[in-house]
């Protein structure tokens, strides 16, 4: 790569997370004077300079060091924050961290969302509300997620297709995001301070989204924001993904109940779906024909219940999934990244990957019957 070009990219990551070169220099420890001359060309930084302003930048090393031009990877939000730019790049980073842990343990990525589904070439205006619920029935057979697929659709996201699924907290609390790229495929970003039932509904929201990415973005105006409209379908293809409609009415008619009044009965049927009294509510306005004032009452009167009997318990989801975990000890374990590289990918402090490490080390040498007098005790 020119000089030119790197000092462009150097640049440009600074101004994207909107950091100033006195922020940076505080963070790196190298001088502004220094940094100046990185971003104007007139001097290139030695490679540990280099990964310092990569970590700072939330920015793979390759980044900059490749010489093709990166391509755009937009990050769609649900509602945007008010300084997203940080958390955009958290999220690529970590996707592209989990793509390397792939590949290096591995030897392969696991097959991109776009591989396993027809790609949704449908013009946006003739995306209906329809083809959003047939939509979610072909991708719910596709993937035997069953009657109620919440418990199960993060597990098979990531496994079979690839998902890179992270969870952060921020503001606001109802959002959510993803991004689609060539190089690391399909990521998702998910609140981790909403309730599990929550997050269930925002990751099938947002899953749509991937979905239909190329015809949705390519003909958006802004392809950082999504229209109302195209909101209200990833809406109808969430609920009709988590509570199909057949599998909806075969649960309620097996009560014999013949209308859906009961509130204790709906707070039951939204821990059977996995999904907020929300979500069951406008489902069952659209299955049983109820207009929204009979939902909104419906949906107050089992919030109401709820309390009485016993609210679900919340977890605490980790930022990164289980696989990028495992990937990333099996790749220490095989000496394939070092400690400190273990310890960018996990998010730790050095010394704590390297009390890992020692525990790991230990641990194999005591299934091979073996002592090593280095190891710290």
């Amino acid at each position: 790569m020119s000089l030119g070009s790197l000092a462009s990219r150097l640049k440009e990551a600074r101004k994207a997370l909107g950091l100033t070169q006195e922020m940076v220099s505080r963070a790196t420890g190298i001088g502004k004077w220094r940094l100046s001359q990185f971003e104007s060309g007139k001097r290139e930084p030695r490679l540990a300079q280099l990964r310092s302003l990569a970590d700072c930048y939330r920015r793979p090393l390759s980044y900059f060091l490749r010489d093709e031009e990166p391509k755009a990877q937009p990050v769609l939000w649900r509602q945007r924050p008010d300084s997203p730019q940080q958390l955009e790049a958290d999220l690529r980073n970590l996707a592209y961290q989990y793509h390397t842990l792939e590949l290096i343990v591995e030897g392969r990525a696991v097959s991109h969302l776009r591989e396993q589904f027809e790609s949704i070439g449908c013009c946006p205006d003739e995306f209906t509300y329809r083809m959003a619920e047939g939509l979610a029935c072909e991708v719910r057979n596709l993937l035997n997620l069953g009657d109620a697929p919440g418990g199960r659709l993060l597990d098979i996201l990531e496994q079979k297709l690839g998902v890179k699924v992270f969870h952060l907290e921020f503001e606001p609390t109802g959002s959510a995001a993803c991004t689609a790229s060539e190089e690391y495929g399909s990521a998702i970003l998910l609140n981790a301070r909403s309730s599990r039932r929550r997050r269930n509904f925002d990751l099938a929201h947002e899953l749509f989204h991937l979905l239909t990415w190329n015809s949705f973005r390519s003909a958006a105006c802004d392809s950082t924001c999504a229209s109302d409209r195209e909101e209200k379908l990833a809406n109808c293809f969430a609920r009709n993904l988590l509570i199909p409609r057949d599998s909806l009415l075969r649960v309620w008619t097996s009560t014999h109940e013949p209308y859906p009044c009961s509130p204790i009965r709906i707070c039951y049927l939204a821990r059977y779906f996995d999904v907020s009294i929300e979500a069951l509510g406008w489902q069952i306005k659209w299955v049983f024909d109820l207009d929204d004032g009979q939902a909104n009452r419906l949906i107050e009167r089992a919030k109401s219940m709820e309390p009485i009997l016993g609210r679900p318990e919340n977890d605490s989801p980790p930022v990164r999934p289980p696989r990028f975990e495992r990937l990333a000890r099996e790749a220490l374990r095989a000496g394939l990244i070092s400690v400190g590289k273990y310890a960018e990918f996990m998010g730790i402090p050095r010394r704590q990957a390297m009390e890992e490490y020692s525990r790991v080390l230990e641990a194999d040498l005591q299934d091979n019957g073996e002592s090593d007098p280095w190891l710290p005790r």
